[in-house]
């Protein structure tokens, strides 16, 4: 599990790509986000945070798709590989 800082009107896009930085993913349509259940699809990536109800300390969990929205494989050399699932938990700052 990892924490990362990011604020209440940061969008789900911006979470997505922090994610995706701190994994070493190298686009953010890669990254798949879910929490309390369910899935942040990438139609949510305009809404930011207090929009979705995503509240401090969230927990999510990021999973790596094998191929973007757009049906493109991944086949960056070097691009380190998620192992199943990573927790991660959101921090606000204000």
């Amino acid at each position: 599990m990892f924490d990362l800082q990011i604020h209440t009107s940061d969008t789900v896009f911006a979470l997505r790509q922090k994610v995706a930085a701190r994994l070493g993913v190298s686009r953010p349509s890669l990254v798949r986000l879910f929490v309390l259940g369910k899935e942040l699809v990438m139609d949510s990536d305009r809404t930011t945070l207090k929009e979705q109800k995503i509240t401090d300390l969230a927990t999510f969990i990021a999973t790596r798709r094998q191929s973007d929205i757009r049906g493109i494989h991944n086949t960056d050399v070097g691009e380190r590989t998620l192992e199943n699932e990573v927790s991660l938990r959101t921090t606000f700052y204000y």
